[in-house]
């Protein structure tokens, strides 16, 4: 998926617009559409990629969290179609992860005048109940989880990875 830079909702490109959603949406979409085929006698786990913000928003992310939403919407709707097929669908939801992309994006803040990289990496992790951000570990473990046999009861979810964010 793609994070578009922040900007207040009045002030969205719509070119912007589409490029998130063809990316965050249309391509969840185009794969369901082409891996189903190839399941539907066999089942199986589909495992999609929400955000935190397919639950909730955030300012100046309208962009992102309509696609995240989607993205919800889309795992939800998926699942009652192709339960029948033995096919589940989830997804994850993760919150912030300390991953190259957003360690840049706390950096350019910050060469904006925004706070250092490092103090804002800590205030996101300390806003979580583990007092951390979560990794790109966590989120695989999770993905796994639903991938799995474990999860069988599991369809037509979001799995919160988030360290425990309120």
């Amino acid at each position: 998926g793609i994070v578009p830079q922040w900007s207040e909702t009045a002030e969205i490109e719509l070119d912007e617009w589409d490029q998130v959603f063809a990316v965050n949406v249309r391509g969840v979409i185009a794969t369901l559409k082409h891996v189903v085929p190839l399941m539907s006698e066999r089942g199986g786990s589909i495992v999609a990629m929400g955000s935190l913000n397919s639950r909730r928003a955030h300012p100046l992310q309208c962009a992102y969290t309509a696609s995240k939403h989607a993205v919800l919407g889309i795992v939800r709707s998926a699942a009652l179609d192709l339960g029948r097929h033995g096919i589940r669908v989830n997804a994850l939801g993760p919150g912030p992860v300390a991953t190259r992309a957003l360690r840049d994006r706390v950096q350019q803040r910050a060469a904006d005048g925004g706070p250092s990289a490092d103090d804002a990496l800590a205030a996101l992790g300390a806003e979580s109940a583990l007092g951390r951000m979560v990794s790109e570990d966590d989120v695989a473990r999770a993905a796994l989880f639903l991938a799995s046999d474990l999860s069988n009861g599991i369809t037509g979810q979001i799995l919160p990875v988030d360290a425990g964010l309120p």
